[in-house]
Order: C-alpha cells, then sequence, then structure tokens
C-alpha cells in the first residue's frame, strides 16, 4: 500500500491541472497487519508523507508504483484531469485542498532598477572644411564693376547759370566831373593847329605872369 503527496494547480480534481509528485511511503501488509475477529490488538504498519503548503493532493492507492509521469519499471503516468489521466489504478481514497498556489521553483527575475543615465558629453562642433575646386578648373572671375558711374545718372558738378543779358565792361567809364576840365583830344582825328596855338599862348601868359611876380618882389 502506498501514500503520494502531489502538487496542483488548483485546489479540487476540477482545477487540479499539471500535478508533481513531492513524496510517497509504500508498506507491505502481510497477516498480522489483518484484524482478527478476536480483537486482539496489533501493532499496525504506518504511512506518512509531508503535509502540503500549498494546492495539492494526497492519494491513497494499493500498489507500490510511482505515478510520477516518468518510464521505466516501478513508474506510471501521473494523474492529469485535463486529459483524463485517473492515476494511481489502485485508488483507495484521494484529498484536495490547499490555499495558495505552488511555487514551481522557477526563478523571477528582479524588476530591473531605473539606472540614471550618464551625462552625455556634448559633440564637439567641426569646422566645415573649405570648398575644393574640381581638377583641371579654375574658379570664376569675379567682375569688379566700374567705379566711373554712368554719365546718365551722375548729377552735374556745376549748377546751371542762366546767362547774363549783357556782358558787364571790364572797366568802367569815369563820368565827368564839373571841376575837371575836359582833356585835350589826341590822336589822328584832333586838329593839331589850334592847339599847338594855344598851346603857345598858354606859354607866354605864364612866361609873363612868372616875369612880373618877380618884378614885385625885387621892388
Amino acid at each position: 500500500m502506498s501514500l503520494a503527496e502531489y502538487t496542483t494547480e488548483g485546489p479540487n480534481w476540477n482545477t487540479s491541472g499539471h500535478q508533481t509528485m513531492v513524496d510517497k511511503d509504500t508498506v507491505y501488509l502481510t497477516a498480522a497487519d489483518v484484524a482478527d475477529a478476536g480483537g486482539a490488538e496489533h501493532a499496525y504498519q504506518k504511512l506518512s508523507v509531508k503535509t502540503p503548503d500549498c494546492y495539492g493532493q494526497i492519494d491513497l492507492y494499493g500498489d507500490d508504483i510511482a505515478y510520477d509521469g516518468q518510464t521505466g519499471e516501478g513508474h506510471g503516468p501521473a494523474p492529469y484531469q485535463p486529459d483524463g489521466v485517473v492515476t494511481p489504478y489502485h485508488l483507495i481514497a484521494a484529498w484536495n485542498g490547499g490555499e495558495k498556489p505552488c511555487d514551481t521553483g522557477a526563478s523571477v527575475p528582479p524588476a530591473p532598477t531605473p539606472s540614471e543615465p550618464a551625462p552625455s558629453t556634448p559633440a564637439t562642433p567641426t569646422t566645415p572644411a573649405p570648398p575644393t575646386t574640381p581638377a583641371g578648373s579654375e574658379p570664376p572671375v569675379e567682375t569688379t564693376p566700374p567705379t566711373t558711374p554712368d554719365s546718365s545718372t551722375t548729377p552735374p558738378t556745376t549748377p546751371d547759370v542762366p546767362p547774363a543779358e549783357s556782358t558787364p565792361p571790364t572797366n568802367p567809364a569815369p563820368s565827368p566831373s564839373e571841376s575837371t576840365p575836359p582833356l585835350a583830344e589826341t590822336g589822328a582825328g584832333a586838329p593839331v593847329g589850334p592847339i599847338a596855338g594855344v598851346a603857345a599862348v598858354v606859354v607866354a601868359f605864364g612866361a609873363g605872369a612868372l616875369y612880373l611876380a618877380r618884378r614885385s618882389r625885387r621892388a
């Protein structure tokens, strides 16, 4: 006779799902283990397995095969309700229960700790390379605009002066004065004879006046 313990996925047979054997105990009964009619006391053999601390199942059955899903002598298929695998075959009694899911032993990776991003180094600005002149070609010559402005757009430097109505004389003619005697006319058109006669009279008159003046001073 055997007693086996399984962990399950639920607290009853309909929700047990996949079952895993975790403990098993077997005893072999003899005639001494059968109570006689006289009620004599006997020392009976005991079966003991660990008590599950999660969803589980305990089976009592009448053979010594381990129904753990392994192959080979002494092993048999594990019970699995979804596929209708009902083992052990010589089942005497079964118990299902538990209050929490079982730990399957699969390690849950810890949640990643957010790490502070490393300060980024600002990229060093690169100096753009000067444009290269293709081989065999010369850069275009820049055309220098003429420095002399267009005659059509250049304003005249000399302002427009209206023409004079008459050209003023360079030397103004002197006006005759009342106290100034008129000058003697000279030139080819002037009469030479009368002028010479007048001059002689003036000289003679002057000489006579000078002579009279000298005599009056001597007297």
